[in-house]
């Protein structure tokens, strides 16, 4: 993995998720990116917690989708180890990436 592609994405991810609300199927596609060509599932996850620990480090808030139109997420009020290891169960649920977008949002 380059060091230099992930942090282009953490970069990228990171400002999406300042002007808004970050979903997490373009998470998953910059984990694609970073893992490589051909990379088996199992390394896009890994990828993809690896970024989604960068970007609580720079501050981004992770939690449920929400429904309410003055509120894009319902943070989880947890550590960094307990909400990655949220997601990491979320994501081992789906077998569709496009339902990845149920395992939770991003924001600033």
């Amino acid at each position: 993995m380059s060091a230099d592609l992930f942090e282009e994405e953490v970069e990228y991810l990171f400002r999406y998720a300042e002007k808004g609300l970050l979903y997490f199927v373009p998470l998953w596609d910059s984990a694609e990116t970073v893992a490589g060509r051909g990379a088996p599932v199992s390394r896009v996850r890994e990828v993809a917690l690896e970024l989604i620990g960068a970007l609580i480090d720079r501050g981004v808030r992770v939690g449920d989708v929400g429904e309410r139109e003055d509120r894009d997420i319902d943070p989880w009020d947890a550590d960094r180890e307990t909400v990655l290891a949220r997601v990491d169960a979320g994501m081992r649920r789906m077998t569709d990436p496009t339902d990845l977008v149920y395992v939770c949002g991003f924001r600033v």
